[in-house]
């Protein structure tokens, strides 16, 4: 669900695109890339950037996930109830509701950590013999543990999830100068028919798939690592 706001900035089959929705796109694929190196830090950055020039709802979502992974959980309670003010009918509004529900209780049942007295120093005492203080031999830090093999499986699942991003970007990205010979070059067509540009198309769709296929294993991976490290 990371990739919540791919559907409201997928490419149009038309030879321009407005600027804004370039920009967003371009932070936002930096930040699903982010997101599923697990730099979520970076991801929220890029998703608050993106939002910044394309007000989507669907940015509230991604950016409350983010703080959620953080445990910023009052940020994120409040990037969630945006998210749901914005899209009350989304499908995904009544698990988002539950988030919402179970922060706040995450939050209302957290010890409210008591004052700290100010320390008193007590007063120096002199020794009437001398004191011999032994050398302390320095602590020996414990033998590094070898990396888990559990995390093996996630690990691969993020790197796919990475590749098919970055191959669905370079796809999206390769058919804007078709697009726009189509438009405005030498062999510009308008109106164009379906074979002048049906191959660019699929290769348009293609890319999308491939955004489709790394959003779903970008879930996949946070559901293993969820069970993983609850």
């Amino acid at each position: 669900m990371i990739l919540a706001a791919l559907g409201v900035l997928s490419a149009r089959a038309m030879a321009e695109e407005d600027p804004d929705t370039e920009v967003a796109r371009g932070h936002f694929n930096l930040g699903i890339a982010s997101y599923a190196a697990r730099d979520y830090q970076g991801a929220l950055r890029e998703f608050e950037a993106a939002r910044k020039v394309k007000p989507l709802p669907a940015f509230d979502y991604n950016i409350g996930r983010c703080l959620d992974r953080t445990e910023r959980y009052a940020e994120a309670v409040e990037a969630y109830e945006r998210y749901l003010a914005a899209a009350p009918a989304a499908p995904d509004a009544a698990e988002v509701k539950e988030r919402v529900v179970l922060l706040r209780a995450r939050l209302s049942s957290r010890p409210v950590a008591p004052p700290v007295p100010p320390k008193v120093e007590p007063p120096p005492i002199t020794p009437a013999v001398p004191v011999v203080t032994a050398p302390i031999a320095p602590a020996v830090p414990p033998p590094a543990e070898a990396p888990a093999r559990r995390f093996l499986v996630p690990l691969l699942v993020g790197g796919a999830a990475v590749v098919a991003a970055g191959v669905g970007t370079a796809l999206v990205l390769s058919v804007t100068p078709e697009y726009e010979k189509l438009a405005s070059g030498p062999e510009s067509c308008r109106p164009c028919r379906p074979e002048q540009y049906s191959a660019l198309q699929a290769r348009d769709y293609a890319g999308y798939a491939l955004w489709a296929v790394a959003g779903a294993a970008v879930a996949v991976d946070a559901a293993i690592s969820s069970s993983i490290c609850p």
